[in-house]
């Protein structure tokens, strides 16, 4: 979330990271202002940005939202992962993600390939995810046997893929839903 100041400038951000710090700190979050958890110098686009440009500072920073300044600094707006993945889509791009994150390659994705572990990682398996599905534990399940081997599926809680295993979450302009 940005924080601004009173001429609505962008001075900082506080993320849902922060904001769990402080409570595992002990911190009242009713009684905490946004200066004591903000981040100085917050990575922020203006509306001329091209969406690429957005999406590179996303991934390289692993940022889920980035404010969207005008050219005095004051805040117009964010745009967030989401965002792009629409815009994106609404354009008929192809979309390449990386993330170890089961959950997120899922719910964004048509299609998740799975990288082998290691300096010499290659592609281990793809899934094809259907649009019109309700739930998705089958391809969740599929991707933890992948990820931790045999039974792994039945764990699908337990921890993140281990050092060197990727998921390339990849949209093709397809809309979830269409039919």
């Amino acid at each position: 979330m940005p924080i601004v100041n009173s001429e609505d400038q962008v001075v900082g951000k506080v993320s849902e990271l922060d904001l769990i710090r402080a409570l595992m700190e002990g911190k009242d979050l009713k009684e905490t202002e946004a200066g004591e958890l903000m981040q100085r110098c917050p990575v922020v686009v203006n509306e001329e940005t091209p969406l690429e440009e957005v999406a590179s500072y996303m991934m390289q920073l692993h940022l889920f939202r980035i404010p969207v300044v005008d050219e005095e600094n004051r805040l117009v707006g964010t745009i967030t992962r989401h965002d792009l993945l629409r815009l994106w889509d609404k354009f008929g791009t192809t979309v390449l993600m990386v993330t170890h994150d089961v959950e997120e390659a899922l719910l964004l994705s048509d299609r998740v390939v799975m990288m082998t572990q290691g300096p010499a990682a290659t592609i281990g398996r793809i899934v094809s995810i259907p649009f019109r599905q309700p739930g998705y534990q089958h391809w969740k399940s599929e991707i933890f046997e992948f990820l931790y081997g045999e039974g792994a599926a039945r764990r699908s809680g337990a921890g993140s893929p281990s050092a060197g295993a990727a998921l390339l979450a990849s949209t093709a302009g397809q809309k979830r839903g269409a039919s």
